[in-house]
């Protein structure tokens, strides 16, 4: 169940404060929704975060899931009514189907709800268990109906209040469609759910609506300081910013106006004009270098496999496929790691 949230990376240093402080003097003129002020709202159950493809959705929501702020704010809303949360990320990139499937989803957020509350679980699951106390073990696999149905009827206690995150709508493995009608059945008065996906049409006109925010619109200031700190690190960028302040500055504009909000761009480029610094490449041939990078991700991978030299086509075009077929046996396999991805070497 945790699979996914572990291998998603930590927001880097100060990088989304900001949602817990409102909007700031370089974000006033974007519009969004503030998600302090959406959880109090009585008439508002679903709030939705979207961006483009590596724009920080996941890492947001980690953030957010793992931040104490969130959690008293949550809290606040509930009042004195118990509380329940859950959390489930939808990947499909991982090990097993389960990881991006409806019954994945459901049994995740059950066990949430149950894990402490066995009386809870008896009264959910009565007829199971009455099978299991006349069967014994060789009670069948959970299905779909009787999923929802126990989630239906959990959250039908208007006694509890109940607050899930769910990521990667995008990432769910049937119809947009479908995940969509389970997130608007889900939403009710003592319901909260904070849900983030690509900007796909299915998602736009169910959620476009409600409280939002884009996320690469709002990043800019967060990309600045990741790019700045990165360059800072680096003794011979200090040495150009000590002896050409203005273009060093410059640079830096450029690496974050050209990412349009993609913390993956960046973290590339960075890394790429890092290499340019430690090699005592020029300014103005750096600024060339990122000039010519392409904005968009899927081009800039283009670009950095065309850059490949033609003798290691062969070697390059091995380890491609050894790793599909990792990913393909583990997920048949069903192996997983504990701390990341499977590589080669686990095995």
């Amino acid at each position: 169940m945790h699979h996914r949230s572990e291998n998603i990376s930590k927001a880097y240093s100060t990088t989304f404060e900001w949602i817990f402080r409102g909007q700031s003097q370089a974000q006033k003129d974007v519009p969004w929704d503030s998600l302090t002020e959406w959880l109090p709202r009585e008439n508002s159950s679903i709030y939705w975060i979207t961006g483009k493809a590596s724009s920080g959705k996941s890492t947001l929501m980690k953030f957010l899931c793992d931040d104490p702020r969130l959690s008293k704010l949550v809290e606040a809303w509930a009042e004195d009514s118990k509380l329940r949360q859950a959390s489930f990320y939808f990947w499909n990139s991982g090990v097993d189907d389960m990881q991006m499937s409806q019954v994945g989803l459901l049994q995740t957020l059950l066990h949430s709800f149950l894990k402490n509350d066995k009386s809870l679980i008896l009264s959910v699951f009565e007829e199971r268990w009455e099978q299991f106390v006349a069967f014994g073990g060789g009670v069948d696999a959970f299905q779909w109906p009787e999923l929802h149905s126990a989630f239906k009827k959990i959250i039908a206690d208007e006694s509890k209040k109940f607050f899930i995150l769910i990521d990667g709508l995008d990432e769910f493995d049937g119809n947009p469609t479908v995940i969509v009608e389970f997130v608007l059945e889900a939403a009710r008065p003592n319901v909260k759910i904070c849900t983030a996906s690509r900007p796909w049409n299915q998602f736009a006109d169910a959620f476009r609506s409600r409280p939002n925010l884009q996320l690469e619109n709002l990043t800019q200031n967060d990309i600045g300081h990741y790019v700045n700190d990165h360059f800072n690190t680096n003794k011979f960028y200090r040495q150009l910013r000590n002896r050409e302040p203005e273009d060093a500055a410059s640079l830096v504009d450029s690496v974050v106006g050209k990412a349009c909000g993609v913390f993956l761009w960046v973290k590339i480029v960075v890394h790429s004009l890092l290499q340019g610094f430690s090699n005592g490449d020029e300014v103005s041939h750096l600024q060339t270098r990122l000039d010519a990078l392409p904005s968009d991700l899927e081009d800039l991978f283009d670009n950095i496999l065309n850059r490949i030299e033609p003798a290691y086509f062969k070697r390059a075009y091995k380890l491609f496929r050894l790793h599909r077929a990792l990913r393909d046996f583990c997920r048949a396999a069903g192996y997983k790691t504990s701390k990341s991805e499977p590589t080669l070497l686990d095995l």
